[in-house]
């Protein structure tokens, strides 16, 4: 669909998407979903950590 700019009123332009409008939506989304996937990592790595240490503390303390 092609627009005629010179028929549209100054509202409707401001109501059109702009490539900025675009760019701002993307990096708020890829924000979101990269903190949620973050916390999501760390909560396993500290899971598993713990584990980890658990573990060792195990082994060393069979060991003395």
């Amino acid at each position: 669909m092609l627009l005629n700019v010179g028929t549209l009123r100054s509202k409707e332009l401001d109501s059109l998407p702009t490539q900025e409008h675009h760019r701002t939506e993307f990096y708020e989304v890829y924000r979101r979903e990269a903190k949620e996937y973050d916390r999501d990592f760390i909560k396993k790595y500290d899971e598993d950590l713990n584990t980890t240490l658990v573990f060792v503390c195990f082994l060393c303390s069979s060991c003395l």
